[in-house]
């Protein structure tokens, strides 16, 4: 997966779970200033990505959202997350 079909999975996922409108969301959009995500709407989005494609959302467990600043660093995460499923093992679309 690409950062830039990643991003439209997030940006798509943050749309609904925060309630901002997609085009609202850019890679430079800062997760807690500018979208108000708090931990309840991180876990909401981690589950929207897992439902979607099958991929657990992994962040730092001692940081958690706020180790995470803007989308694009979501994004990152998130193909960091992708990139570890067990060899053969795709990810479900949704």
């Amino acid at each position: 997966m690409t950062e830039i079909e990643a991003f439209e999975i997030v940006a798509d996922a943050l749309a609904e779970q925060v309630g901002f409108e997609r085009d609202e969301i850019t890679p430079a959009t800062r997760l807690v200033d500018d979208l108000g995500v708090d931990s309840i709407d991180a876990a909401q989005v981690a589950a929207a990505l897992e439902e979607r494609t099958g991929t657990l959302l992994r962040l730092d467990a001692r940081k958690g959202i706020a180790g995470l600043e803007r989308v694009e660093d979501l994004v990152r995460a998130f193909v960091r997350s992708a990139s570890a499923l067990p060899t053969g093992e795709a990810p479900a679309t949704g």
